[in-house]
């Protein structure tokens, strides 16, 4: 429905004061935006950074811990490398009662200093190892996932904590 002004009231005077056209200016430049806010949208989900998450105890830190990391590098070098450090109390539960040697925090601290390694973060603990690792893929949105194992690079943190203890007692 078009709005007329009455024949008396100057037309300028009638568009300064009305709601109609102010709400005309406003999605007028909304529809204008829009495109614009659309490519940029878009634009995010299609150049998002492509991401490889990877999650471990890393209890002193050592060159099998480094070297498969660097690996993971080499083989995703467009890729972001997030790290995600386990907690204490999932450590204690997978490692035993006299583990970690090295607290969380201070493990967040050393591999967030690893140049290979983007992102780092320690990991939301939940009793079932499967629930932890199902609610930072859900968190994080990997486009892959790598698990090593102490056989993955050759060298037990286990070992070398044995082999220490060993040569101390």
């Amino acid at each position: 429905m078009r709005v007329r002004p009455p024949p008396s009231a100057p037309r300028n005077e009638l568009l300064r004061n009305s709601n109609v056209v102010e709400t005309f200016k406003l999605r007028s430049n909304l529809l204008r935006s829009t495109p614009f806010v659309f490519c940029q949208v878009l634009l995010k989900i299609i150049m998002r950074d492509k991401i490889v998450l990877t999650v471990g105890v890393w209890d002193l830190i050592h060159r099998g811990h480094v070297d498969f990391l660097n690996g993971i590098k080499r083989e995703y070098p467009k890729h972001k490398l997030v790290v995600g450090v386990l907690s204490n109390q999932a450590v204690k539960k997978k490692k035993g009662k006299n583990r970690p040697i090295i607290g969380e925090n201070n493990r967040l601290e050393m591999i967030k200093n690893l140049k290979m390694v983007d992102e780092a973060f320690i990991c939301k603990y939940f009793e079932n190892k499967e629930d932890s690792m199902n609610y930072e893929i859900k968190r994080i949105n990997p486009d892959k996932v790598i698990l090593g194992t102490e056989k993955t690079y050759k060298i037990s943190t286990t070992a070398i904590i044995d082999d220490i203890i060993g040569t101390i007692i």
